[in-house]
């Protein structure tokens, strides 16, 4: 039975999360927990080695476990019942000096490690993408938007190097998240081992990071913080996929994406061609956020620990990872088939008749007649009917600049600023980071 009941957006990534493959791990942290006592004298040798060879999920059906949990009514204790009955002379040694949250913590925090090394390669796949479009953009003039009016020029390469620049620092904070496993005993004393040296033997073995204090449990904050990058990483995914789909509205129509011959937009209108798999995206993201709440309500647990954070997490954590790595296979496909739509994109730039180079004639015209008196001034003109014309024959105007000057300054090619700079300094930053860590 599957942990992740959305089939429809499931990816390889939910494997992490199965029964199968979370028992796997938990027996392996009892094998490594009982190796770590050997060595340091808690258990007798053999009893390491027994537990080594057959606690293992050949010896250790789920199905018995999951017969001893019905009686049991505890998931963790019925593995180390399953395990005890495999173990030939020593199986009273397995889980020795454990509690419950220790092995799950632990294993939770293998699970997390595995699937944002998935999700890290997924988004370097994205911040490939985007690379590749921010340099073949680099100079491409087009209108940008401010409050979904028409502002000020800019390239589309300037577009997709900020989407670049902030899914590299999602992808930065995500790296950063550090996840930490337990092996503290029941309240965190170490009191049953008497001894820190175990829990580090273990999670160096694990190649896990641990704390110095905890309670029963790793702090929910370790959790709270790691679903937060997550969410960071969707949410400049939303952020793309609005930008995306608002390009291809039929008035704009600066961005297509690949449609199939047989795809179908509408099954009442024939025309249409709905960015639906963009859609889908912040749809997802939508439910990703909802998820936040509970994670961050679990952080405050009673005492040294209750149970109330558990239901929760095994559904956001499965749900979570898999969902946001949807997203990322998803987006990619995307932008893989992505085409820009130059004729209409010089169409739109155009579109205001020199009113989209306001900004630079106001900053022409401050040094001779003030910037208010400019503001003022420009603000009336842009209201006329023909803004370049009008612009031309203002008698203050004419005062200060020529004709020539003024079609210079109203060609919204001519104002990008240091928009082409700015891209192949992000994109530098970018491609030496990723080739540093390759």
């Amino acid at each position: 039975m599957t942990t992740f009941p959305f089939m429809r957006y499931r990816t390889s990534i939910a494997d992490i999360f199965e029964e199968e493959r979370q028992l796997e791990l938990q027996l392996l942290v009892e094998r490594m927990l009982a190796e770590a006592n050997s060595y340091y004298g808690k258990i007798p040798k053999e009893a390491a080695k027994e537990i080594n060879e057959f606690v293992k999920p050949e010896y250790i059906p789920l199905k018995r476990v999951n017969e001893i949990e019905k009686e049991t009514h505890h998931d963790l204790y019925s593995i180390v019942l399953a395990a005890t009955e495999v173990c030939p002379k020593y199986g009273q040694y397995i889980h020795f000096g454990a509690t419950s949250s220790d092995i799950k913590d632990t294993v939770t925090a293998l699970q997390l490690k595995e699937a944002k090394a998935v999700l890290l390669n997924h988004i370097d796949d994205l911040l490939l993408l985007l690379i590749q479009f921010a340099k073949e953009n680099r100079d491409l003039v087009c209108i940008g938007r401010t409050h979904g009016q028409h502002a000020i020029p800019i390239t589309y390469g300037f577009k997709f190097a900020n989407f670049l620049s902030e899914l590299s620092i999602a992808k930065e904070n995500l790296v950063q998240a550090n996840i930490y496993g337990k092996l503290s005993g029941a309240v965190g004393t170490y009191a049953a081992h008497g001894t820190t040296e175990i829990e580090k033997r273990v999670m160096q073995s694990l190649e896990l990071k641990s704390l110095f204090i905890t309670t029963q449990v790793v702090p929910r904050l370790i959790f709270f913080h790691f679903v937060s990058v997550i969410l960071e990483v969707g949410g400049v995914l939303d952020k793309l996929a609005k930008e995306l789909r608002n390009l291809q509205r039929t008035e704009i129509n600066e961005i297509s994406e690949t449609f199939g011959h047989k795809q179908v937009g509408s099954s009442a209108m024939p025309q249409k061609l709905n960015p639906w798999r963009l859609e889908r995206i912040s749809g997802i993201v939508r439910y990703l956020r909802s998820l936040l709440p509970s994670t961050h309500e679990n952080i405050s647990l009673e005492h040294e620990r209750d149970i109330s954070n558990s239901s929760t997490e095994r559904i956001i954590l499965p749900q979570l990872i898999t969902l946001t790595d949807f997203i990322l296979i998803e987006m990619r496909g995307i932008l893989s088939g992505l085409t820009i739509n130059e004729e209409n994109v010089k169409k739109n730039l155009f579109l205001l008749d020199g009113r989209q180079c306001s900004e630079k004639l106001l900053v022409k015209l401050t040094s001779t007649i003030g910037r208010q008196n400019a503001h003022s001034i420009l603000q009336d003109l842009t209201k006329a009917k023909n803004f370049k014309n009008a612009v031309r024959v203002h008698p203050q105007i004419r005062e200060s600049l020529s004709k020539t000057e003024i079609d210079e300054i109203l060609n919204p090619e001519n104002y990008i600023g240091l928009a082409p700079e700015v891209v192949d300094r992000v994109v530098k930053e970018i491609e030496e980071k990723i080739n540093k860590q390759n």
